[in-house]
């Protein structure tokens, strides 16, 4: 890797190609919601039975799922640094973009063989699809300082996670309608939430279709363009220039240690919170729905709110303000007894969801030095801290939950990540560290 520029500069905010970036957070996001936090969680809760043998081990049907998780995301904390270095050193961020793009559709499409006959098959796509998404989404967001300058990325990483959250919830409504009114269409609840798997998995492969019409392929660094060594070889020599690079960059390796301690909290709290509605409220099915719709409503104003802040005051700020809020969510959950009480703590995760997720990733974008070419790579480290923080989270609830048969206990781990995540951002020399250039402490406005 070299600080080089790549032999052909393509222009940035070229308003054709950022709309068509933030337009991939629209396709994917239904998986994210539709599947992994909606339909899938409820669907498997109904149709497994309460202990399930899985590779030789009889677990709870709770905590096999959050391994589940724990496993797709293993996957990728492994190979996804590699391939961010061989999609940089050979230029295929698109082309491996593309690729699990559509092997997540493709996992989508086959889960609707999920049946209470086969819930090992749904697992295993479960797996499949969760592994294609992260990996995807790894490339996907890597493209972010490619197609905009610094002064640009709080609003355009908002714009494609307000994306998404309008694209998720139009199609998880038309998944509702099936679900609910299934008697209407001559279905069963169960047909019709293997239809949604079905729909998702069209929705997420065709809407990338569209995107890569017009997101345009970043070329390989020039450094690798003549060299005769394998994609792999070059890749890994790329990955171990990248991690050298962390060594002179401080903000950068502090802000993934940061980001991996409160983001524990707010992704087992994303993904367990279906299971903890169903398990410990005894909700129903459409009761949950409605809830995860209006979670996604929320995070929109959420979302742009706190890319305002960020270009006011400075991304560290802005994240301080979320992760205090993140660690009273996790509080109060541990007391919630009604579904009122849900109802209102649910809103105010939507609302800090949204504000989490896109300033996390524009902050990340800043501190990426603006001479390396290699985004792939550096961005691998970033979805890999994302993914570290899925494993470790889930595993700790799922370990917890099968230790004492209760998600409330489990949830109390979580609150020690965001009080340690918040400390550091509150201690840490961010000024020191990035200066004003990156805008992560003043902020743009000032």
């Amino acid at each position: 890797m070299t600080p080089s520029a790549p032999a052909i500069a393509l222009p940035k905010n070229d308003p054709r190609e950022v709309h068509a970036w933030t337009m991939y957070d629209w396709a994917n996001s239904v998986y994210s919601l539709v599947i992994a936090t909606a339909t899938f969680p409820i669907y498997f809760m109904a149709v497994a039975p309460d202990q399930i043998e899985f590779m030789g081990v009889l677990m709870r049907k709770e905590s096999l799922y959050s391994y589940a998780i724990s496993f797709a995301y293993a996957v990728v904390l492994l190979f996804g640094p590699i391939l961010g270095g061989v999609a940089d050193a050979r230029g295929l961020k698109k082309p491996l973009l593309m690729l699990f793009c559509y092997t997540g559709a493709a996992s989508c499409l086959a889960m609707f063989w999920f049946t209470p006959s086969t819930v090992h098959l749904g697992v295993w796509l479960l797996m499949a699809a969760g592994s294609s998404w992260a990996l995807a989404d790894t490339f996907y967001n890597s493209f972010l300082p490619d197609i905009a300058t610094e002064d640009r990325f709080d609003a355009v990483s908002a714009r494609g996670y307000s994306l998404g959250y309008i694209g998720s919830v139009l199609l998880l409504i038309v998944c509702l309608a099936l679900v609910l009114g299934h008697e209407m269409f001559g279905l069963d609840e169960g047909l019709a939430t293997r239809i949604g798997f079905v729909l998702t998995g069209l929705w997420w492969g065709g809407f990338g279709t569209w995107v890569f019409t017009r997101l345009r392929n970043r070329p390989a660094d020039p450094a690798f363009a003549s060299t005769t060594q394998s994609a792999l070889t070059r890749g890994f020599q790329e990955l171990a220039q990248c991690l050298r690079e962390f060594r002179h960059l401080p903000a950068l390796g502090w802000f993934l240690v940061t980001f991996l301690l409160y983001n524990m909290t707010v992704q087992t709290v994303m993904y367990v919170a279906t299971l903890f509605g169903k398990g410990e409220l005894h909700l129903e099915t459409s009761e949950l729905i409605t809830v995860l719709l209006a979670i996604q409503l929320v995070a929109i104003p959420g979302s742009l709110l706190f890319a305002r802040i960020s270009e006011r005051r400075g991304n560290i700020f802005s994240l301080r303000i979320i992760v205090f809020i993140w660690m009273l969510i996790v509080v109060a959950a541990y007391f919630v007894g009604s579904a009122a009480q849900f109802y209102v703590l649910a809103a105010v995760v939507g609302f800090v969801m949204g504000g989490v997720q896109s300033t996390s990733r524009a902050t990340y974008s800043k501190l990426i030095p603006t001479s390396h070419s290699a985004t792939a790579s550096f961005f691998a480290f970033y979805s890999a801290t994302d993914r570290l923080a899925i494993i470790l989270g889930t595993l700790a609830f799922g370990a917890m939950n099968q230790l004492t048969g209760s998600m409330r206990t489990s949830i109390l781990l979580m609150m020690v990540c965001s009080i340690a995540g918040l400390v550091l951002l509150l201690v840490l020399p961010w000024r020191r560290y990035a200066g004003n250039t990156a805008g992560i402490v003043s902020g743009y406005g000032n």
